[in-house]
């Protein structure tokens, strides 16, 4: 519907698959003159790659066209005093030494996806974030954000937002991560406007917590209900990371 809506005015679409492409087959519909994806883009370090490699798909001819993002080597063919020939693609946008080992990795992360198959990574990360689910609504000190029903996990992704009463985001995260090994988001999540609207935060505490943080004041009890926790389970994970989750922060 957002694709054929956006082709209808004369836009172009593109969509952050960062958080979908490791979890399910992506469709960009390029048979569809209407509702095809122009772009798609996602990340190496949430497909089980290293940091620093991204990655976007589209029409070539759009490439093609203008002048590269960014300049520097390896993006021209020739240059002289009045003009700079750019080079073909890829290298035309790839300025720079490219991250060989990280698209290696990324290769190779790919590849495994494939070895294991798509049926398999969402019947086991359905499974898993069916059983965080069902064990976090158990403690009546965890909040639960977002679709909360364990039945309804082969048609979402395994990632959970949630809070603890009376736990700053920030505080019990920094115990996941030094007590149990077990990294976790906090805070925001980049919607900052969207995770404010969940907490309920009143206007005159979004203020207040506005002029905290512009005078870099950082102490802990002034950001109980400033954010959430999100926790991500996928075919890395088994029920017993989840089990872990409960014990660092002292909940079971």
């Amino acid at each position: 519907m957002f694709a054929r809506e956006t082709h209808r005015i004369g836009a172009r679409i593109l969509i952050d698959g960062a958080q979908l492409v490791p979890h399910r087959p992506v469709d960009m519909n390029t048979n569809n003159p209407e509702s095809f994806i122009d772009f798609l883009v996602f990340s190496a370090h949430k497909m089980y790659a290293p940091f620093g490699v991204g990655v976007i798909i589209g029409d070539k001819k759009v490439f093609q066209e203008g002048e590269p993002t960014e300049v520097g080597g390896g993006v021209v063919d020739i240059v002289n005093l009045e003009e700079a020939y750019w080079a073909d693609l890829p290298e035309k946008e790839e300025a720079g030494t490219p991250d060989i080992i990280g698209v290696v990795a990324l290769g190779r992360a790919i590849q495994l996806i494939k070895s294991i198959g798509w049926d398999k990574i969402i019947a086991h990360e359905s499974q898993l974030t069916s059983y965080a689910l069902t064990e976090l609504q158990k403690i009546p000190e965890i909040t639960l954000f977002g679709d909360t029903d364990p039945n309804n996990t082969p048609s979402r992704l395994g990632v959970i937002s949630f809070a603890v009463k009376d736990v700053p985001h920030a505080l019990c995260s920094a115990i996941l991560s030094y007590e149990g090994g077990i990294g976790v988001r906090s805070g925001c999540f980049c919607a900052h406007v969207y995770v404010k609207t969940l907490l309920q935060v009143p206007p005159e505490a979004e203020k207040a917590l506005e002029r905290e943080i512009l005078n870099r004041d950082r102490k802990v009890r002034k950001y109980l209900n400033s954010g959430q926790i999100e926790a991500c389970f996928d075919i890395k994970y088994y029920t017993r990371h989840t089990d872990m989750i409960y014990k660092r922060v002292g909940l079971k």
